[in-house]
């Protein structure tokens, strides 16, 4: 299985899912011209698509969907039915392509967990997706808390993304107003570099083999800041990067590694 995230920040999320059988998107963001970019970046048209996990409305998740199903027109669109209304209001003429779930399903090749985010949206949520081999990658962003119930979703999966949105001194240093950096800060906002470290040192321990930091602010954090922020807390844990666990930066704009997630 292909594990690509081609993009992730306030500006647009989308990633990549390949088994060969089954291709999905995770969210679909950044603008169709984006999309199809990141697509052809990896041989593929939108047309080549078979659905797209959305985790929740909010503009940089969905901004490309409306384009993406008029283009495409046998893609199911995946929403927790908590999400379903905020979503539907977004997209118009969609309804019979949208599948609403509550529990786990499947979505042809693959078997779909989810992890409920704490995020001030209708609903948002992060995913897990199992090819028929049992091997698993995970993605949470977009959640003000992290706790021992995510590091259980992130149970038996190869590679994961988790949120490293902001770094807390640029943050509360910065020119955003004080509402806004109080809703980031927020147990409904994003996740420190320093929350999301905390996480990543414990994910050796469950034989997580790579792990990606995404949803970068582009004006409170830094990719360098990210990374070294997660190095020191790995190597407070006797973790080293490289041989513990590989670290990645997923970019805010179109690019990204492709993982080959296998046994």
């Amino acid at each position: 299985m292909k594990f690509c995230n081609k993009y992730s920040g306030s500006r647009g999320n989308l990633t990549l899912i390949d088994d060969g059988k089954t291709r999905l998107l995770i969210d679909c963001g950044g603008g169709i011209r984006s999309l199809k970019s990141a697509l052809k970046k990896e041989g593929l048209s939108i047309t080549d698509i078979d659905g797209v996990l959305i985790t929740h409305e909010h503009n940089d998740h969905i901004s490309a969907l409306e384009p993406f199903l008029s283009a495409n027109k046998k893609a199911k669109i995946y929403v927790h039915q908590r999400g379903f209304k905020a979503l539907s209001l977004r997209v118009s003429n969609a309804e019979d392509r949208i599948v609403c779930f509550d529990t786990p399903f499947n979505a042809d090749s693959y078997f779909v967990e989810f992890y409920e985010c704490s995020h001030d949206a209708s609903f948002c949520c992060g995913y897990k997706v199992s090819e028929e081999s049992g091997v698993s990658i995970a993605t949470v962003t977009d959640t003000g808390k992290a706790d021992q119930s995510l590091i259980n979703f992130f149970n038996g999966c190869h590679t994961v993304l988790i949120e490293s949105n902001h770094d807390e001194v640029m943050l509360k240093q910065g020119n955003y107003p004080y509402p806004l950096k109080r809703r980031i800060l927020g147990e409904t906002g994003h996740l420190s570099n320093e929350q999301a470290a905390e996480v990543l040192a414990l994910l050796p321990d469950i034989n997580v083999k790579n792990a990606f930091l995404g949803h970068l602010s582009l004006e409170n954090n830094t990719e360098e800041i990210a990374f070294s922020t997660a190095i020191n807390i790995l190597s407070k844990v006797g973790a080293k990067e490289g041989k513990d666990i590989n670290l990645y930066i997923a970019k805010q704009f179109c690019g990204g590694e492709s993982i080959i997630v296998k046994k």
